[in-house]
């Protein structure tokens, strides 16, 4: 019961005074654009090599290597990886379409990353497979824009606004009460 009469004091008190402007939305966007910020993104296609039954890590390599070969020599990348990859997108070419920066391993995000649009890289190992990518399309990083994630901002400043509020409030309280304390 002291739980709702304090919580029912709180929203009359601060929560009810609250107001978002437009201005306060501009501001926080201007000095948070870094939480509004989007990834870079690549567009991808894979040829996915997994090593077959009893196939060693160095025959593996040596697979990769041969397809790679093939693509250096004019190979179509498309029609390499529906008749090599063991990936469930070879029939549609490896394509894997957008992926966002940090979502894939790190080491095909450094290949990746360091190739140019429509360019192959060299075969890349992981744990488990190795794979001959296709960077197709590049996104940068941008920043969302402001009419996008106004109602997300909108709850935040809010929040803000209200714990600055509740500071103040409390703060008044304590100027204006006489406390004693004995030891």
């Amino acid at each position: 019961k002291e739980q709702l009469i304090l919580f029912t004091l709180e929203n009359r008190e601060i929560r009810t005074g609250v107001m978002v402007s437009e201005n306060d939305l501009k501001r926080y966007y201007e000095r948070h654009l870094t939480l509004f910020m989007l990834p870079e993104e690549y567009r991808i296609s894979q040829i996915l090599l997994l090593p077959r039954k009893g196939e060693s890590r160095a025959a593996l390599r040596k697979r990769a290597r041969e397809i790679h070969d093939q693509l250096k020599k004019g190979g179509e990348f498309d029609d390499l990886a529906l008749r090599y990859s063991d990936s469930a997108d070879a029939t549609r070419g490896g394509a894997l379409g957008f992926i966002r920066q940090g979502d894939m391993d790190p080491s095909i995000e450094r290949a990746v990353a360091a190739l140019q649009p429509n360019a192959v890289s060299e075969p890349v190992e992981t744990s488990d497979s190795i794979h001959i990518i296709r960077l197709d399309e590049k996104k940068t990083a941008q920043f969302r824009p402001l009419e996008e994630v106004r109602n997300e901002m909108q709850g935040l400043v809010f929040q803000q606004k209200s714990a600055d509020r509740y500071q103040q409030w409390m703060t008044d309280l304590k100027s204006k009460s006489y406390i004693e304390v004995k030891l």
